[in-house]
Protein backbone atom coordinates (compact mmCIF):
# COMPACT_ATOMS: atom_id res chain seq x y z
CA UNK A 1 0.00 0.00 0.00
CA UNK A 2 1.18 3.12 -0.60
CA UNK A 3 0.59 6.63 1.48
CA UNK A 4 1.02 9.93 0.72
CA UNK A 5 3.14 12.35 2.76
CA UNK A 6 2.47 16.17 2.42
CA UNK A 7 4.68 19.33 3.94
CA UNK A 8 3.83 21.62 1.27
CA UNK A 9 4.95 22.58 -1.39
CA UNK A 10 6.79 18.92 -0.42
CA UNK A 11 4.96 15.76 -1.47
CA UNK A 12 6.28 12.58 -1.21
CA UNK A 13 4.90 8.96 -1.54
CA UNK A 14 6.01 5.94 0.94
CA UNK A 15 5.23 1.92 -0.68
CA UNK A 16 4.73 -0.75 2.29
CA UNK A 17 6.47 -3.12 0.06
CA UNK A 18 10.26 -2.51 0.92
CA UNK A 19 9.54 0.65 3.31
CA UNK A 20 10.72 2.47 0.81
CA UNK A 21 10.33 6.36 -0.43
CA UNK A 22 9.14 6.18 -3.66
CA UNK A 23 8.83 9.61 -4.85
CA UNK A 24 9.52 13.18 -3.30
CA UNK A 25 8.42 16.54 -5.21
CA UNK A 26 8.33 20.17 -5.07
CA UNK A 27 6.33 22.04 -6.75
CA UNK A 28 6.56 19.28 -9.64
CA UNK A 29 9.81 18.87 -9.83
CA UNK A 30 10.88 14.98 -8.58
CA UNK A 31 13.85 14.50 -6.68
CA UNK A 32 13.53 10.45 -5.99
CA UNK A 33 14.35 8.59 -9.05
CA UNK A 34 11.16 7.16 -10.59
CA UNK A 35 11.61 3.57 -10.66
CA UNK A 36 11.46 3.44 -14.71
CA UNK A 37 11.93 -0.32 -15.02
CA UNK A 38 14.12 -0.36 -18.51
CA UNK A 39 16.86 1.55 -16.05
CA UNK A 40 16.18 0.09 -12.31
CA UNK A 41 12.67 -0.47 -11.24
CA UNK A 42 13.86 0.51 -7.62
CA UNK A 43 13.88 3.85 -6.33
CA UNK A 44 15.36 4.23 -2.40
CA UNK A 45 15.37 0.01 -1.06
CA UNK A 46 16.77 -0.88 2.14
CA UNK A 47 19.67 -3.11 2.34
CA UNK A 48 19.09 -5.81 5.56
CA UNK A 49 20.50 -7.48 6.58
CA UNK A 50 23.05 -7.86 3.71
CA UNK A 51 25.05 -5.21 1.78
CA UNK A 52 25.10 -6.15 -2.20
CA UNK A 53 26.02 -9.93 -3.07
CA UNK A 54 27.42 -12.34 -1.04
CA UNK A 55 30.21 -14.80 -2.27
CA UNK A 56 28.24 -16.99 -4.41
CA UNK A 57 25.08 -16.07 -2.63
CA UNK A 58 26.01 -17.93 0.15
CA UNK A 59 27.08 -17.92 3.97
CA UNK A 60 26.82 -18.98 7.22
CA UNK A 61 25.39 -17.70 10.54
CA UNK A 62 26.69 -19.93 13.78
CA UNK A 63 28.18 -22.36 11.21
CA UNK A 64 24.83 -23.51 9.69
CA UNK A 65 25.10 -22.80 5.71
CA UNK A 66 22.27 -20.32 4.66
CA UNK A 67 21.60 -18.48 1.16
CA UNK A 68 20.21 -14.75 0.46
CA UNK A 69 19.65 -13.00 -2.63
CA UNK A 70 22.05 -9.92 -3.31
CA UNK A 71 21.12 -6.76 -0.42
CA UNK A 72 18.93 -9.14 1.53
CA UNK A 73 15.32 -9.61 1.84
CA UNK A 74 13.85 -6.39 3.48
CA UNK A 75 13.26 -4.72 0.34
CA UNK A 76 10.88 -7.57 -0.98
CA UNK A 77 8.84 -7.79 1.92
CA UNK A 78 5.73 -6.28 3.21
CA UNK A 79 6.43 -3.66 6.11
CA UNK A 80 3.32 -2.86 8.36
CA UNK A 81 2.16 0.60 9.40
CA UNK A 82 3.26 1.87 12.46
CA UNK A 83 2.55 5.39 12.89
CA UNK A 84 1.00 8.15 10.53
CA UNK A 85 0.70 11.36 10.04
CA UNK A 86 0.29 13.86 7.54
CA UNK A 87 4.07 14.65 7.18
CA UNK A 88 5.65 11.48 8.30
CA UNK A 89 5.18 7.57 8.51
CA UNK A 90 6.77 4.79 10.29
CA UNK A 91 6.94 1.01 8.91
CA UNK A 92 8.09 -1.93 10.61
CA UNK A 93 9.30 -4.99 9.46
CA UNK A 94 9.38 -8.25 11.67
CA UNK A 95 10.63 -11.74 12.26
CA UNK A 96 9.24 -14.31 10.42
CA UNK A 97 9.16 -18.34 9.16
CA UNK A 98 9.96 -16.84 5.69
CA UNK A 99 12.79 -14.69 7.14
CA UNK A 100 14.20 -16.82 9.35
CA UNK A 101 14.53 -19.40 6.32
CA UNK A 102 17.55 -17.29 5.23
CA UNK A 103 18.12 -15.33 8.45
CA UNK A 104 17.95 -17.37 11.75
CA UNK A 105 17.39 -13.92 14.27
CA UNK A 106 14.64 -12.51 15.55
CA UNK A 107 14.58 -8.80 15.18
CA UNK A 108 12.22 -5.75 14.25
CA UNK A 109 13.41 -3.50 11.50
CA UNK A 110 11.76 0.04 11.47
CA UNK A 111 12.06 2.62 9.01
CA UNK A 112 10.78 6.48 9.30
CA UNK A 113 10.63 8.87 6.42
CA UNK A 114 9.80 12.55 7.35
CA UNK A 115 9.19 15.54 5.15
CA UNK A 116 11.09 18.71 5.85
CA UNK A 117 11.12 22.05 5.19
CA UNK A 118 13.55 21.28 2.24
CA UNK A 119 13.04 17.53 1.28
CA UNK A 120 13.25 13.99 3.40
CA UNK A 121 15.03 12.45 6.12
CA UNK A 122 14.69 8.37 6.58
CA UNK A 123 15.34 6.86 9.48
CA UNK A 124 16.60 2.93 10.32
CA UNK A 125 16.08 1.35 13.78
CA UNK A 126 16.83 -2.37 14.47
CA UNK A 127 15.81 -3.91 17.35
CA UNK A 128 17.26 -7.18 18.13
CA UNK A 129 13.99 -9.16 19.94
CA UNK A 130 16.53 -12.35 21.03
CA UNK A 131 18.58 -13.09 23.57
CA UNK A 132 21.73 -13.39 21.79
CA UNK A 133 23.48 -11.48 19.84
CA UNK A 134 22.35 -9.84 16.46
CA UNK A 135 24.63 -9.59 13.75
CA UNK A 136 23.69 -7.96 10.31
CA UNK A 137 24.83 -5.34 7.46
CA UNK A 138 22.34 -2.39 6.88
CA UNK A 139 22.45 0.48 4.20
CA UNK A 140 20.75 2.99 2.15
CA UNK A 141 20.32 3.15 -1.91
CA UNK A 142 18.71 6.56 -2.48
CA UNK A 143 18.63 6.88 -6.16
CA UNK A 144 17.83 10.88 -7.23
CA UNK A 145 16.95 12.05 -10.68
CA UNK A 146 20.05 13.29 -12.75
CA UNK A 147 19.83 15.60 -13.96
CA UNK A 148 17.21 17.23 -11.69
CA UNK A 149 16.12 20.16 -13.83
CA UNK A 150 15.01 20.25 -17.93
CA UNK A 151 17.63 21.27 -19.71
CA UNK A 152 20.37 19.86 -18.11
CA UNK A 153 22.35 16.65 -18.74
CA UNK A 154 23.55 14.04 -16.44
CA UNK A 155 27.05 14.99 -17.15
CA UNK A 156 26.37 18.98 -15.63
CA UNK A 157 26.88 17.36 -12.33
CA UNK A 158 29.06 16.48 -9.85
CA UNK A 159 29.15 15.33 -6.49
CA UNK A 160 31.25 16.91 -3.77
CA UNK A 161 32.53 14.89 -0.83
CA UNK A 162 32.44 17.09 2.66
CA UNK A 163 36.02 15.80 3.55
CA UNK A 164 39.22 15.34 1.24
CA UNK A 165 38.94 11.25 0.71
CA UNK A 166 41.82 8.44 -0.85
CA UNK A 167 41.16 9.48 -4.54
CA UNK A 168 40.52 5.78 -5.47
CA UNK A 169 37.35 3.59 -5.29
CA UNK A 170 37.07 0.24 -5.23
CA UNK A 171 35.06 -1.63 -7.76
CA UNK A 172 33.03 -4.94 -7.81
CA UNK A 173 34.28 -7.57 -10.47
CA UNK A 174 31.84 -9.68 -12.59
CA UNK A 175 30.50 -11.54 -9.69
CA UNK A 176 29.65 -8.54 -7.87
CA UNK A 177 31.92 -9.05 -5.04
CA UNK A 178 35.02 -6.79 -4.20
CA UNK A 179 38.27 -7.51 -5.27
CA UNK A 180 41.56 -6.00 -3.03
CA UNK A 181 43.17 -5.03 -6.71
CA UNK A 182 40.36 -3.47 -8.10
CA UNK A 183 40.60 -0.47 -7.41
CA UNK A 184 40.05 3.19 -9.80
CA UNK A 185 41.51 7.15 -9.10
CA UNK A 186 37.91 9.03 -9.78
CA UNK A 187 38.04 11.74 -7.23
CA UNK A 188 39.56 14.67 -8.53
CA UNK A 189 40.82 17.94 -6.62
CA UNK A 190 42.53 16.60 -4.09
CA UNK A 191 39.81 13.65 -3.47
CA UNK A 192 36.67 15.77 -2.99
CA UNK A 193 35.29 15.96 -6.25
CA UNK A 194 33.25 13.40 -8.39
CA UNK A 195 32.16 14.31 -11.89
CA UNK A 196 28.63 12.49 -12.60
CA UNK A 197 30.47 11.62 -16.17
CA UNK A 198 33.32 9.74 -14.21
CA UNK A 199 31.16 7.64 -12.88
CA UNK A 200 28.77 7.10 -15.94
CA UNK A 201 32.15 5.73 -17.43
CA UNK A 202 32.66 3.09 -14.60
CA UNK A 203 31.95 -0.58 -15.09
CA UNK A 204 30.49 -1.07 -11.35
CA UNK A 205 29.57 0.87 -8.24
CA UNK A 206 32.03 2.83 -7.06
CA UNK A 207 33.14 2.22 -3.34
CA UNK A 208 34.98 4.21 -0.70
CA UNK A 209 35.35 2.44 2.61
CA UNK A 210 35.94 3.99 5.90
CA UNK A 211 34.97 7.68 4.38
CA UNK A 212 35.52 10.78 6.70
CA UNK A 213 32.65 12.87 5.04
CA UNK A 214 29.36 12.48 6.07
CA UNK A 215 27.62 14.90 3.88
CA UNK A 216 28.11 15.46 0.31
CA UNK A 217 26.83 17.89 -2.46
CA UNK A 218 25.21 16.49 -5.62
CA UNK A 219 25.02 19.40 -7.80
CA UNK A 220 25.21 21.08 -11.25
CA UNK A 221 29.07 22.21 -11.22
CA UNK A 222 27.98 25.08 -13.67
CA UNK A 223 24.48 26.48 -11.46
CA UNK A 224 25.49 25.16 -8.10
CA UNK A 225 21.77 24.23 -8.07
CA UNK A 226 21.07 20.44 -6.73
CA UNK A 227 20.77 18.74 -2.80
CA UNK A 228 22.75 18.45 0.18
CA UNK A 229 23.36 14.29 1.31
CA UNK A 230 23.99 13.54 5.25
CA UNK A 231 24.13 10.44 7.12
CA UNK A 232 25.16 9.33 9.82
CA UNK A 233 26.15 5.80 11.88
CA UNK A 234 27.05 4.72 8.63
CA UNK A 235 30.72 4.17 7.24
CA UNK A 236 31.07 3.39 3.75
CA UNK A 237 29.48 4.71 0.77
CA UNK A 238 28.66 3.03 -2.67
CA UNK A 239 27.44 5.42 -5.74
CA UNK A 240 26.14 4.16 -8.52
CA UNK A 241 24.19 4.08 -11.70
CA UNK A 242 23.52 1.56 -13.99
CA UNK A 243 27.15 0.97 -16.34
CA UNK A 244 26.61 1.69 -20.08
CA UNK A 245 22.83 2.78 -19.45
CA UNK A 246 23.19 6.42 -19.80
CA UNK A 247 20.36 5.97 -17.21
CA UNK A 248 18.89 9.58 -15.81
CA UNK A 249 19.60 8.93 -11.95
CA UNK A 250 22.10 8.13 -9.66
CA UNK A 251 22.31 6.52 -6.16
CA UNK A 252 24.16 7.72 -3.13
CA UNK A 253 24.32 4.12 -0.97
CA UNK A 254 25.68 4.81 2.70
CA UNK A 255 26.34 1.35 4.25
CA UNK A 256 27.18 -0.15 7.43
CA UNK A 257 28.55 -3.24 6.21
CA UNK A 258 30.37 -3.76 2.36
CA UNK A 259 30.22 -6.52 -0.47
CA UNK A 260 31.82 -9.51 -0.11
CA UNK A 261 35.40 -9.66 -1.34
CA UNK A 262 36.52 -12.76 -3.45
CA UNK A 263 38.84 -14.33 -0.71
CA UNK A 264 35.89 -14.26 1.73
CA UNK A 265 35.05 -17.15 3.83
CA UNK A 266 31.15 -18.06 3.75
CA UNK A 267 30.91 -17.27 7.25
CA UNK A 268 29.23 -14.53 7.90
CA UNK A 269 30.62 -13.05 11.58
CA UNK A 270 33.59 -12.28 9.49
CA UNK A 271 32.65 -9.97 7.05
CA UNK A 272 33.90 -6.69 7.17
CA UNK A 273 31.63 -3.92 8.97
CA UNK A 274 29.11 -6.21 10.37
CA UNK A 275 27.06 -4.86 13.28
CA UNK A 276 26.76 -7.57 16.47
CA UNK A 277 24.02 -5.67 18.29
CA UNK A 278 23.47 -7.35 22.31
CA UNK A 279 20.18 -8.71 23.26
CA UNK A 280 17.37 -5.83 23.45
CA UNK A 281 20.04 -3.00 22.12
CA UNK A 282 18.57 -0.88 19.07
CA UNK A 283 20.83 0.19 16.31
CA UNK A 284 20.24 3.50 14.97
CA UNK A 285 21.15 4.76 11.34
CA UNK A 286 19.55 7.33 8.76
CA UNK A 287 20.10 9.73 5.89
CA UNK A 288 18.54 13.14 4.58
CA UNK A 289 18.18 15.20 1.44
CA UNK A 290 18.11 19.08 1.56
CA UNK A 291 17.18 20.59 -2.14
CA UNK A 292 18.75 23.54 -2.99
CA UNK A 293 16.77 23.69 -6.19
Amino acid sequence: MRYVLNNPPWRAVADTLGGELISCEKNGVEHVWNGEAAYWSGHAPILFPVVCALKNGRTSFGGMPYSMKQHGFARRMEFTPLRISEDRISMVLTDSPETREVYPFSFSLTVTHTLTDHGFRTEYEVLNTASSVLPFAIGGHAGFMCPLLPGESFSDYRIVFEKAEDPSAMLLNEDSLLSEGLRRDVLEEHGTVLPAATLARSESALIFPHVASRSLLFENAVTGKGLTFTFHNFVNLGIWTPPGKNAPFLCLEPWQGLPSYDSDSWIFEEKADVVFLPAGQIFHAGYEMQSHL
